[in-house]
């Protein structure tokens, strides 16, 4: 009898033991879903600030345009949009917004082989070397297989190299993988080395035409020069920033090649100049306790928007396998790993500046 007693206890312990299992997984199964389910929520939230964020923004440059006839340069104002606290948010979250003028660098797209090759030589590169780098940039990025002189093309890599994907640079890691660049730009360790980040420092690989002095660096400046032949001198920068010269009711900017002359800059680029912002990139982040929002959007004039909608089917109809060099069909929602949206939402009435492409990135990706 006893015996009976004692089985039937332990048997009734199993059940208590086996349902306490269950329960327990339950209630971490409720439990990450409710969290799951909060976490979404948090970050459509966040996501709808830094929408408000981004139009807030655009709001303030359509101000200064109106008021000084057009985008010129930071200097106008216009950096740190919300600084001012112009835009505040109900759900208490911390939102940061900076604008920097993307086309005050040099576009890669712009850049053919004699340029480039020139660009390197005056960064103390040998002249062979500068020739073997310039071709073999511009067979990465062509739509044929057609080896240039000194450049590499599909049969001149390894076969468990990247090849070369015959489109625009996405990204400036894929120097890293161009025959006769990465030797030059990298060392033994596969680390940059000040040649790439000088170059890197006033290139941009985005798809405008024009670069604007007002905002361009030394570096940039003199990139511009040396494809031109020309020497630069510091009067050039100093000039655009209204350091020399004369200026009057705080415009320092300038507005035309006269303007930038007479204030003394002794030499002056023309090809591919522009005295206008032609790309802005506006950087978003939204935080509310740990959780963060990034976005940033770019912000083209109508030349840009022109010539980016020339392009963008040359860059995202195709896709490749970085280690095996098959090209397949991809998908142009996806870039880099980043959410790619379509202008046609944010488009403005006015066709002066446009949205053309926005990423973005929550907390989980």
């Amino acid at each position: 009898m006893k015996t009976k007693k004692a089985n039937a206890l332990i048997f009734v312990l199993g059940l208590i033991f086996a349902s306490s299992i269950v329960a327990v997984e339950i209630v971490g199964q409720a439990s990450r879903s409710l969290k799951s389910s909060a976490s979404s929520t948090w970050e459509r939230e966040l996501r709808n600030d830094a929408y408000s964020a981004l139009y807030a923004s655009i709001a303030v440059l359509k101000e200064y345009e109106k008021i000084d006839g057009a985008l010129y340069s930071s200097q106008q104002g216009w950096a740190k949009p919300l600084e001012e606290k112009r835009l505040e948010f109900p759900s208490g979250a911390s939102v940061e917004v900076e604008i920097v003028d993307e086309s005050g660098k040099l576009p890669l797209c712009s850049l053919d082989s004699a340029s480039l090759q020139k660009i390197f030589e005056e960064m103390d590169i040998s002249t062979n070397e500068a020739q073997e780098m310039a071709d073999s940039i511009i067979d990465w990025r062509d739509d044929d297989d057609a080896k240039s002189f000194n450049g590499a093309e599909f049969d001149d890599y390894e076969r468990n190299e990247a090849k070369p994907p015959n489109r625009h640079i996405l990204s400036f890691d894929e120097f890293r993988y161009i025959n006769k660049v990465r030797d030059v730009f990298f060392d033994e360790n596969g680390l940059p080395n000040d040649l790439f980040k000088t170059f890197s420092s006033a290139i941009s690989l985005e798809l405008f035409e024009k670069t604007n002095l007002n905002s361009a660096s030394p570096e940039t400046l003199k990139m511009m020069l040396d494809i031109e032949e020309k020497d630069y001198d510091d009067s050039l920068y100093r000039a655009l920033r209204g350091e020399i010269g004369q200026v009057s009711d705080g415009i320092v900017w300038v507005k035309n090649s006269t303007e930038l002359s007479s204030r003394g800059a002794a030499e002056i680029p023309y090809k591919n100049a522009e005295y206008k912002c032609q790309l802005l990139k506006i950087n978003i982040t939204v935080k509310r306790g740990v959780a963060s929002y990034y976005m940033c959007a770019y912000y083209a004039s109508a030349e840009t928007v022109k010539y980016y909608e020339e392009n963008i089917k040359k860059v995202y109809t195709q896709t490749e396998d970085a280690n095996l060099g098959k090209k397949t069909d991809s998908n142009p929602s996806v870039v880099m790993g980043s959410v790619y949206t379509s202008s046609t939402s944010l488009s403005s009435q006015d066709k002066t500046y446009t949205v053309i492409k926005v990423y973005e990135r929550g907390n989980n990706q």
